[in-house]
């Protein structure tokens, strides 16, 4: 399993990557949104173990990470008691949502659950396409398109903070929204934010 683990405090997310990492899985693990939406724009991952108390976002953070990969899992840990913030993130897409601190055997089958549901997801992905139902979504084109998308989105529309965001030039970023058709009605030049 290629799992990708967002986890604000170091320690929880070192002891986890290292169990996962025993158990034959390719682990990798960042602190902070940012460096999550950076990273899930770069790689294919299956799971993405997903932090609810990160200082802020997470709930934006899930839908963002599932619109650049549609097909892969993400599982939610969480210490929040409310089950209206696990009902919130199933609504927003999370594969479960694990209550810290948590049962290793618990965490372990949902996530092998999570993994094997996108490995169908994507095997359903590629049957359609292969018979045309719809096109192919994983292709470079269409990932730079997600990526701009959720980083326009996290920038609440703010193409300076975007284009910062993305390390290019705001020409250069307006060159990709109109590449991916991402302008929205109201932006008219680029001068604007």
């Amino acid at each position: 399993m290629r799992l990708l683990i967002v986890h604000p405090e170091q320690a929880t997310a070192v002891t986890l990557a290292e169990r996962l990492a025993a158990l034959q899985h390719t682990v990798q693990s960042v602190a902070t949104p940012e460096v999550a939406l950076d990273v899930a724009a770069r790689r294919e991952f299956d799971v993405i173990l997903l932090s609810l108390d990160l200082p802020s976002g997470a709930v934006e953070l899930l839908q963002m990470l599932r619109d650049i990969h549609p097909t892969c899992e993400v599982v939610v840990l969480t210490r929040q008691t409310s089950s209206q913030s696990a009902i919130a993130v199933l609504h927003r897409g999370a594969f479960g949502v694990v209550r810290e601190p948590y049962h290793w055997e618990e965490l372990e089958a949902v996530l092998m659950k999570a993994a094997a549901f996108a490995r169908l997801s994507r095997e359903n992905a590629d049957l359609r396409a292969q018979l045309g139902h719809n096109p192919p979504t994983d292709n470079l084109a269409e990932r730079e398109r997600r990526h701009v998308a959720a980083v326009l989105r996290r920038e609440q529309g703010s193409k300076v903070r975007a284009a910062e965001a993305l390390g290019i030039s705001r020409r250069s970023l307006y060159r990709l929204i109109d590449k991916h058709g991402l302008r929205q009605p109201h932006d008219t030049s680029e001068a604007e934010s």
